[in-house]
């Protein structure tokens, strides 16, 4: 359906030539017209805008940026919230002695001398767990705390029992400090 010409509109006039013909520029013009700043149709013509067209990729490529951008925030929190959950640790302790075992599979988490400090994982001086409860939190693993199924036997008593004993020094110091 052809649009309908109104004041706003080129005047179709015909440029006649001898043989009185219309001049294809002239028809041209009218045709490529931005009909949409015709007051009888506001939005005729938008497809056949060339600014309007360009304006609408330029739209669509900065909302595919940012929806591309998005996209890629939420896959690299996914892995980075995946890595901090609960998994199984390989580690395999090469010795008994717990300072050594603490400083290579624990305190990448909970600190150098178990004060915490990094946000992975909590602060161990001063909780007042058991050694039974140490050990069930080493062997099982519980929320992002991974299991380590390698440290066992002697290993993992003299473990529970360095992490049992920095909660009772974290508590002596405590008591001192106070006024």
């Amino acid at each position: 359906m052809p649009a309908i010409p109104c004041a706003c509109s080129p005047v179709m006039t015909s440029s006649t030539t001898v043989a009185g013909t219309w001049a294809p520029v002239r028809w041209r013009r009218w045709l490529n017209w931005p009909r949409a700043r015709c007051s009888v149709d506001p939005f005729a013509g938008f497809s056949h805008n060339r600014a309007f067209s360009q304006e609408r990729s330029m739209v669509s490529r900065k909302t595919l940026s940012v929806l591309t951008a998005l996209l890629v925030m939420g896959f690299i929190s996914v892995l980075v919230i995946l890595s901090m959950l609960g998994g199984v640790d390989n580690y395999t302790p090469t010795t008994d002695n717990p300072v050594v075992i603490f400083s290579d599979a624990c305190a990448r988490c909970h600190g150098e001398r178990g004060l915490g400090g990094s946000a992975i994982g909590p602060r161990l001086a001063g909780v007042g767990e058991s050694i039974d409860e140490v050990k069930k939190q080493v062997s099982e693993g519980h929320g992002r705390m991974p299991r380590f199924p390698n440290i066992r036997g002697r290993a993992l008593q003299n473990l529970a029992a360095y992490v049992n004993e920095l909660s009772i020094h974290a508590e002596e110091t405590a008591r001192q400090r106070e006024p």
